[in-house]
């Protein structure tokens, strides 16, 4: 079990969508469970911002 569960499902939704594949240098990347901690973390923080604006998105809150 992953400790940053929405930054994986992030992070493997974007891999999928690539291909598997950055798509700036078009190098493969590699599952999440094998980024470093700070990398894991930061899709983490990016999956909650974007959790949260949905939700106020879904509230009326801007």
């Amino acid at each position: 079990m992953t400790k940053y569960p929405l930054g994986k499902a992030a992070y493997e939704a974007y891999r999928k969508d690539a291909g598997g594949k950055s798509l700036v240098s078009g190098q493969p990347i590699p599952e999440f469970d094998v980024l470093p901690e700070a990398i894991q973390h930061a899709w983490n923080e990016a999956a909650h911002a974007a959790a949260q604006a949905f939700l106020d998105m879904k509230r009326g809150i801007s």
